[in-house]
């Protein structure tokens, strides 16, 4: 049927009908096909050049290996040996209680907080309630706990004056940071 109305047509007509269908045909494949392609091309080598960023990046850091091992291992032992929680939480308490024995400190509570776990390392905090001390022996205890090579920190302290005036009194949080036991 359309093969007779396209014969009635003279020659002309038939050659913009035939320009006019290869256009729409052409610009079909163009949407349909080409495009498409073209676009996933253009994510692929996007794509590409963030992973050869990524990989430039790993490469250096793999580059770096060993002196990251060789810092690692100079200050593994100041962090401390992974423990058992328990065990790193008797430990700590008992070091600190020799620290405050040898300043004169008196503590007279002391209780641990629920172990905090950092992802690549754990916090360990104790909490002394309540202490008394002169403000020599204080000094000396706070600066025993600074350069202790457990890397204890105070992270609160409060001091207030005995209302005597010889002896001050307050709390404290101290802190420390360790190797979770399944890390190394």
């Amino acid at each position: 049927m359309l093969g007779k109305r396209f014969s009635k047509l003279g020659t002309r007509e038939q050659a913009g009908l035939l320009v006019s269908c290869v256009a729409v045909a052409l610009l079909l494949i163009d949407n349909l096909v080409v495009q498409p392609v073209v676009r996933s091309y253009d994510a692929l080598g996007a794509d590409i050049k963030v992973r050869q960023k990524e990989l430039a990046y790993a490469q250096g850091v793999v580059e770096l290996e060993d002196e990251i091992r060789e810092r690692f291992s100079s200050v593994e032992g100041v962090l401390g040996k992974p423990l058992p929680e328990p065990v790193a939480i008797d430990l700590m308490k008992g070091r600190i209680d020799e620290l405050a024995k040898g300043a004169n400190v008196l503590l007279f509570s002391m209780k641990h907080r629920p172990v905090k776990d950092m992802g690549f390392y754990r916090e360990y905090a104790v909490e002394i309630g309540e202490f008394e001390a002169d403000e020599t022996g204080l000094l000396l205890f706070l600066h025993s706990l600074r350069t202790e090579e457990s890397i204890y920190r105070i992270s609160k302290l409060e001091v207030k004056p005995d209302p005597e005036g010889t002896l001050v009194r307050g709390s404290m949080l101290i802190t420390r940071v360790s190797m979770p036991p399944d890390v190394g």
